[in-house]
């Protein structure tokens, strides 16, 4: 009997066949090739925003890394809930969800595997868009119908300051155009999922404005699971071209409330995976955010960009235990402003780029917190934070041989300075300043103009959290602690063959030193603290191609292979680990692929597929039990467009696979697995408007 892994991949192999055959199935005319080749279509050149805040837009044969960029088209190819959701496709991506909400999933990268802390920071329009508190990212607050583009950097980002050892996502928002543009969605589906969607931009009066209105519903595969998001983003721009003046400025509020059902017992899930075991989880989120960009041309090859933000953001969340039930209420208040230079100068042929800036941000956190366990009295908690960064950033590129070696560097230092009050006991007050500085150098020889090679350095450190080194003092918290710190190597390849065609590999090497992770102190209890843990280290290879020809068909292929290991003996929870053994989370294996086909104008039929390989448990750094399963998963969509009409019908995890993504190793080895949601669609209608006023 065929498996049903086998039959999986058998489908995968007869749909796509049958997709990419389909525009073949009838002989062209020679007129009709000869109009095809005119109105061909090619892979661009990629630019890409290399520096902290967009100014000049560099060439990717110039930068040392590797960037994955997402246009709006590819946004939409795809539609999803979230930023992850749009780039799960990508290589080096480590992605779960230990809510089993679709709205809150965490995301990292190159084997950080998001806990305890997420080591990649997200940046929306300049603005880090990470929690001070945790650092971790409420997807659902970030316009993904509103972006313009995405940019995926792995890899440590030094000059983009604390907590980015495993990379960046940077997301810029759409803006108005020369033409105006209103495009209005309704959509439903399986799930009791609904979306409502509008969005007006162009010009007005010598400026540019864009508004995009989202409301998402959705009650869930499972029991208590009920989610709704609503967003509101506008921004309004101007350009002086004679000045050499750009300014946008932009507000963002978002409201949502997500009921968390949570994992399951094993035993359970294999019963009924739509079960809840606690129902009553949830968490309510309100933002409201304002940015200011400004970007001002001056003499001499000079420029100047400067960027401001104020973000408010209140949260709730209610958690609901066997035995317990617990409630947090935070309020965060951040502001912060940075400021940057760029010169372009050319010494003969020779360009030379430098960047220089300076960037300071403000937080203020409050929490509130209470507790209450069976047969114990209720416990109450109140902080209070104040945390001050300062950075200092440069970077430069000059061309040892013009258009061919490269040479590149930079650096950036970081102040952190936290003050953390507990309101009910003075005693556990305390102050912590964190200093480092990171540096980053980097070769590019392009060989060709198709095919280049590059080599990087790169530095950086993560601040410890508030957790980590205060909240839960003395039981678990240490203040005492080091910030961890990474240094990566990095060589890689690019290749085009044509227009048509390109490639991307990369090899990497991350070690970091000071990784904070539980180690036991007392193994008669299984007591212990926070503590550094001397070296960790992630290795791997990452592997991207892409294909285009002309308007008919696109497609790529991702793959990426990461070993994440200890490299030190220690004594954590889940019991002795010892070096060379594998960090939880962290997939071996990641195959990303998708196709998209138009055989005929207005239609086009896409398929996406997604294997990941098997990953040991949240809370299994012993290696003990038994792993994750690998999954493989598809999605398909077809559009159809008929002057401003678009219909759509899309398809997820249409295979119908059973899996889970995520799982934790509880205390006397039990597990807790998060299932997947099954086969489901959703159909809607767009209407697209250009052009209706002047």
């Amino acid at each position: 009997m065929v498996s049903k892994t086998l039959r999986i991949w058998l489908l995968t192999a007869t749909l796509t066949g049958s997709v990419i055959g389909a525009p073949w199935a009838q002989e062209k005319t020679e007129e009709e090739k000869k109009a095809e080749e005119r109105e061909i279509v090619r892979l661009p050149r990629v630019t890409v925003s290399s520096t902290r805040l967009l100014d000049v837009p560099l060439d990717l044969r110039r930068y040392p890394g590797q960037v994955r960029v997402v246009s709006g088209d590819e946004i939409e190819t795809f539609e999803n809930d979230t930023v992850p959701g749009v780039i799960q496709y990508e290589p080096g991506i480590t992605l779960y969800n230990q809510t089993g909400n679709p709205f809150e999933p965490t995301l990292d990268l190159r084997g950080f595997s998001g806990e305890p802390v997420t080591e990649t920071t997200v940046f929306l329009d300049g603005v880090r868009v990470n929690t001070p508190d945790f650092n971790v990212v409420d997807w659902d607050l970030l316009p993904v119908k509103d972006l313009q583009r995405i940019e995926v950097v792995p890899g440590t980002a030094s000059v983009f300051g604390k907590n980015a050892l495993a990379g960046v996502v940077n997301l810029r928002t759409k803006r108005g155009g020369p033409v105006p543009e209103a495009k209005a969605e309704i959509a439903g589906g399986s799930f009791g999922q609904q979306r409502y969607r509008a969005s007006v931009g162009g010009p007005a009066g010598g400026f540019d404005y864009y508004l995009g209105f989202t409301q998402e519903l959705e009650d869930g595969f499972r029991q208590a699971s009920d989610s709704n998001v609503t967003q509101l983003f506008a921004k309004v721009g101007r350009r002086i071209e004679d000045a050499g003046t750009d300014i946008t400025g932009s507000f963002l509020f978002v409201t949502d409330h997500l009921e968390q059902p949570g994992t399951l017992p094993a035993a359970i899930l294999n019963i009924d995976r739509t079960r809840n075991l606690t129902p009553g989880d949830f968490s309510d989120r309100t933002l409201y955010q304002g940015i200011l960009n400004l970007r001002q041309e001056l003499p001499a090859g000079f420029s100047a960009t400067l960027n401001g933000f104020v973000r408010d953001l209140d949260r709730e969340f209610f958690t609901v235990g066997l035995t317990s039930q617990s409630t947090t209420q935070t309020g965060i208040l951040s502001g912060g402003l940075t400021a940057q230079v760029t010169n372009e100068a050319t010494f003969g042929d020779h360009r030379n780029v430098f960047v220089a800036g300076v960037e300071y941000t403000r937080n203020d956190v409050n929490s509130k917190g209470s507790a209450e366990f069976t047969g114990f009295p209720p416990s109450l908690s109140e902080t209070k934070t104040d945390e001050n960064v300062v950075g200092i950033y440069f970077q430069e590129w000059f061309d040892l041989i013009p258009e061919v070696l490269i040479l590149s560097g930079g650096g950036r230092y970081d102040w952190d300075r936290i003050d953390f009050t507990d309101q009910f006991d003075a005693a556990n007050d305390r102050v912590r300043t964190f200093e480092h500085f990171s540096p980053r150098a980097g070769l590019n020889w392009n060989v060709t103009e198709d095919v280049g090679l590059y080599f990087s350095y790169s530095e950086g450190f993560r601040s410890p959290t508030v957790n980590e080194l205060f909240a839960f003092f003395p039981f678990s918290s240490n203040p005492n602690l080091d910030p961890p710190t990474a240094t990566t190597f990095e060589v890689g390849t690019r290749v085009r063959a044509g227009e048509y065609f390109e490639g991307t590999l990369a090899l990497f090497q991350t070690d970091v030193d000071d990784e904070i992770l539980f180690v036991v102190t007392d193994p008669t209890t299984g007591g212990g603290i926070n503590q550094n843990v001397q070296k960790t280290r992630r290795r791997g290879l990452e592997l991207t191609l892409r294909g285009r020809y002309g308007n008919l068909i696109n497609g790529f292929v991702n793959y990426s292979y990461i070993k994440a290991t200890f490299e030190t003996d220690a004594l954590l929870a889940s019991g002795p680990v010892r070096a060379g053994d594998d960090i939880p989370l962290v997939p071996q294996n990641r195959v990303g692929w998708g196709v998209n086909v138009s055989p005929v104008e207005g239609l086009t039929f896409s398929l996406a597929g997604l294997y990941v390989g098997a990953q040991f448990l949240s809370g299994d750094e012993a290696n003990l039990s038994k792993p994750l399963d690998p999954y493989y998963v598809m999605t398909g969509r077809v559009n159809y467009r008929r002057g401003p009409l678009t219909l759509f019908l899309q398809g997820n995890n249409i295979t119908d696979a059973e899996y889970e993504p995520w799982g934790v190793l509880a205390f006397g080895g039990e597990r807790f697995l998060m299932p997947a949601p099954g086969a489901s669609v959703m159909g809607g209608v767009i209407l697209e408007f250009s052009g209706f006023y002047k």
